[in-house]
């Protein structure tokens, strides 16, 4: 009896994290080893992990996995990771990509009952009700991490694509939430179609405000974002001499 007191414990933080009622004998609990940390609530490090593991991300019957190449991105969903649920992560590689395993099956279970799709992630995916639900921080954190994994910034816009219908419309709520309004647009192709995010003009500088952090792609935001200060400069100057 004694023995299984730890598992019921854990399976239900689980359930009280993504909010559903169901019996706690359909999670399984995990050896000693395996033991994680269930947030009390979601939080911004919580939503910026699932974004960069919506974007970049896969669940596996007993794990966690991140692919990427990046080895910024890498190093801050380990260090994410570390610290929400107090445990360790495995480097791998999957054929060209550096990859992150975590082999814990309450892991997994928390992620996929947060609403990560365990079948046909690009069209099936969307952000999590928690996340919907939460203040406007949380919804910059889990942007923030999306559009590290899965974003771009081309010339002068952001541009995030999906398969998912439900992600652009999720995207565009989210955005919309914290103070930018994007633009969104279809583009059919012979497989399915592809979905657009896009950002540029006033609402970049307020996505960049709102998200950014220390990483290369809003380095690229920021520079183009003081070029364009620099050019309206001159042209005031022009315009009084």
């Amino acid at each position: 009896m004694g023995r299984n007191r730890p598992k019921v414990r854990l399976a239900s933080k689980i359930l009280k994290m993504v909010g559903e009622e169901k019996s706690i004998r359909k999670i399984k609990g995990e050896t000693q080893a395996n033991k994680i940390k269930v947030p009390n609530e979601m939080n911004e490090e919580l939503a910026e992990l699932l974004g960069l593991l919506l974007g970049d991300g896969s669940l596996k019957p007993k794990s966690v996995c991140f692919y990427n190449n990046d080895e910024d991105l890498l190093h801050r969903v380990e260090k994410l990771i570390r610290k929400i649920f107090k445990i360790k992560t495995k480097r791998e590689y999957a054929s060209t990509v550096k990859s992150i395993r975590v082999n814990s099956k309450a892991l997994r279970d928390l992620i996929a009952g947060l609403g990560f799709p365990e079948k046909k992630k690009s069209t099936n995916c969307s952000i999590p009700e928690k996340i919907m639900k939460s203040e406007e921080s949380v919804s910059a954190s889990f942007l923030r991490g999306y559009y590290l994994a899965d974003g771009s910034f081309n010339k002068y816009e952001v541009e995030i694509s999906t398969s998912s219908k439900e992600m652009s419309e999720d995207l565009v709520y989210e955005l919309t939430k914290i103070g930018v309004t994007p633009r969104l647009s279809e583009k059919e192709t012979q497989v399915s179609k592809n979905y657009r995010v896009r950002i540029s003009g006033k609402e970049l500088k307020e996505f960049y405000e709102k998200t950014s952090t220390k990483h290369r792609k809003y380095d690229e935001i920021e520079k183009y974002l003081q070029n364009q200060k620099i050019i309206y400069r001159i042209r005031c100057s022009k315009s009084f001499a």
